[in-house]
């Protein structure tokens, strides 16, 4: 079953391994982030953006999940492969601080803004008119 029809509250470390031992592929409702977007310096504007095109992209589509905490598998070049390699985990994650930090990132930089479930419309990153 996938996340986004899960629960919130029944999504554990258990449901997360069982993405990566199955292999679960990235798709148009599962995106899987290594790193939280914006809490480092190494974190640029560009993976900002790279989240709110993914946070949009998922309220555009009936709903989805990004997993932070997973490492994806690399090709022979180097380049992504929408396969789960690891769960890695976060470290030092004061999560009421971090979800609030998210959801600042969204309000400020999907338009409309507000909870990405409440979008009336199609949501899409400020300042791109498609």
């Amino acid at each position: 079953m996938p996340l986004f029809l899960t629960r919130f509250e029944d999504i554990n470390k258990d449901a997360i391994d069982t993405l990566v031992r199955t292999g679960a592929r990235e798709d148009r409702h599962l995106d899987y982030k290594q790193d939280l977007p914006g809490q480092a310096a190494v974190f640029s504007d560009q993976k900002k953006a790279e989240f709110l095109a993914d946070v949009a992209a998922f309220a555009n589509a009936g709903g989805g999940d990004v997993v932070f905490g997973v490492e994806e598998a690399k090709d022979a070049n180097g380049v992504a492969t929408g396969m789960p390699a690891g769960a890695l985990g976060l470290r030092n994650l004061n999560l009421d601080a971090t979800s609030r930090r998210l959801q600042e990132i969204i309000d400020n930089g999907l338009d409309p803004r507000g909870p990405v479930g409440s979008c009336p419309r199609p949501c899409r990153p400020k300042g791109r008119t498609k």
